[in-house]
């Protein structure tokens, strides 16, 4: 895979980071709860929540998938977004009004944000990473996952198998249970369609443990 220049990105929290970090400690505070509460209730470390509400890290898919369900609360909840209906089971989200949040490697934003306790979880993801080495860890959540390649070439990478080049109008499907990451190639940060399925949300405990048992760190 050629790797192209680009400039390392700062460790300064960006302000997205800043005030979901902010949003998560108030609902924390307001429910009267302590981190290794909120940690027991969404399988999220206590020290990885205490580095998301202080800005030092971001949140990921998987985190954000963890927050919602644990926390009970959608994903326009979690960020603050204000919802383009009333929810429910119809929603719809404008172009460019989806909820934004990002770390190092991708800027997402989310798609139908309003509906609560949801199987679906879409999202446009805007990889920022370039090389496989930018991560600690790769995303891993229990189901599926369907990704459509609007714009740009996105490298797959994928435990158990060498990673996979795919270009605008591709489109790829997998287990997200078992660790995943992708890596952008260019000057322009490629953008992919994701669809997830979340099988923890469907009394898919079988699926959600494998996911929990799987060991968050790169494989080699």
């Amino acid at each position: 895979m050629r790797k192209a220049a680009k400039q390392v990105a700062t460790t300064t929290p960006s302000t997205i980071e800043l005030q979901f970090g902010e949003r998560i400690r108030q609902w924390r505070r307001e429910h009267g709860h302590t981190l290794e509460e909120v940690s027991a209730m969404t399988g999220i470390g206590a020290s990885t929540l205490s580095k998301i509400e202080t800005g030092r890290s971001g949140a990921s898919f998987t985190t954000l998938i963890r927050l919602s369900r644990g926390l009970n609360l959608s994903v326009d909840e979690l960020t603050g977004a204000v919802p383009n209906s009333l929810p429910g089971l119809r929603t719809s989200t404008l172009r460019g009004q989806g909820a934004h949040v990002e770390n190092a490697q991708y800027s997402y934003e989310l798609l139908s944000g309003d509906i609560t306790r949801k199987l679906l979880f879409p999202c446009l993801i805007r990889v920022k990473a370039r090389s496989i080495d930018e991560f600690d860890t790769w995303n891993l959540h229990a189901g599926e996952e369907f990704a459509y390649v609007l714009s740009g070439v996105v490298w797959l990478y994928y435990e158990g198998y060498k990673p996979s080049c795919f270009r605008a109008g591709d489109s790829f499907q997998y287990d997200s249970g078992v660790p995943h990451a992708f890596v952008g190639e260019g000057q322009e940060d490629p953008v992919v369609m994701s669809v997830s399925y979340d099988a923890s949300g469907s009394g898919n405990q079988a699926g959600d443990d494998r996911a929990r048992s799987q060991p968050h760190v790169i494989p080699r």
